[in-house]
């Protein structure tokens, strides 16, 4: 499969090397290509701006890219990966191993504290995750161990704002969590099961936006730390219900 390297508004990057690369892209941006004459993807951009460092990738046919993370397409935030297969590699190993941080920013509806989520996760449908909560291992389902911690660091007209840590990450890990404990993420078309009435909503789609990623360097072994500022979106969201800012809680 060819890629189309081209630029890509609403793709930055945020940091890069000889063996890594940090994007952050908006929301509504694919992640990934599915087919060669895909344009507008976050690998797209990857193409054009990393095109010489990319060359083994490249050669051994990987159309991601080495990205190592996916964001669907109504989340924002941060991905990242590496420009050649030993890094690649390692990276992988770190991330299965659950040694790197992955942060995310979520509206979700009503009020909770802090606390784990920690039940697996199944295919349910070609679109959905089901989360599986029944203590007996099923054969039916091919379950998918998965933690979703999270905490609360802002709260407003029964709306909170979550900071939500995972480590491995499984599709749709954090907004599948948060449904089934009956706190949706404002704005999810596939997972939402609240809505309020005369509600006014600042993006097409889930509120969830990967802001912060921590991680060992697979060469040197120095410890990196990467933000992405709050997107616009949910800037506006929130000044609407009087909230001009709130503490990360992460630096």
């Amino acid at each position: 499969m060819q890629i189309i390297p081209e630029i890509v508004s609403g793709v930055k990057e945020i940091y890069s090397d000889e063996s890594i690369y940090i994007v952050a892209k908006e929301a509504q941006i694919p992640s990934v290509i599915n087919k060669s004459s895909d344009k507008g993807t976050v690998v797209n951009f990857i193409a054009w701006k990393y095109s010489e460092k990319l060359k083994e990738l490249f050669d051994r046919g990987i159309t991601d890219l080495g990205l190592l993370n996916r964001l669907d397409n109504f989340t924002s935030g941060l991905m990242f990966g590496a420009f050649n297969i030993e890094c690649l590699e390692k990276l992988r190993t770190t991330m299965l191993d659950g040694n790197i941080q992955k942060y995310y920013l979520a509206i979700v509806y009503g009020c909770l504290e802090k606390g784990i989520i920690s039940y697996p996760l199944y295919k349910k449908t070609s679109k959905k995750m089901g989360v599986w909560a029944n203590k007996r291992q099923t054969e039916a389902y091919k379950l998918i161990n998965a933690e979703t911690y999270y905490e609360n660091i802002c709260y407003f007209d029964d709306y909170s704002v979550l900071k939500v840590r995972i480590h491995k990450g499984a599709r749709h890990q954090i907004r599948a969590h948060l449904d089934y404990i009956k706190h949706s993420i404002v704005g999810d078309p596939l997972y939402k099961k609240i809505f309020k009435e005369n509600e006014v909503l600042t993006r097409k789609g889930q509120m969830l936006h990967a802001f912060g990623l921590d991680f060992k360097h697979p060469v040197t072994n120095k410890p990196l730390s990467f933000i992405a500022d709050c997107p616009s979106d949910f800037s506006e969201f929130l000044l609407m219900h009087g909230v001009k800012k709130f503490n990360y809680g992460h630096t």
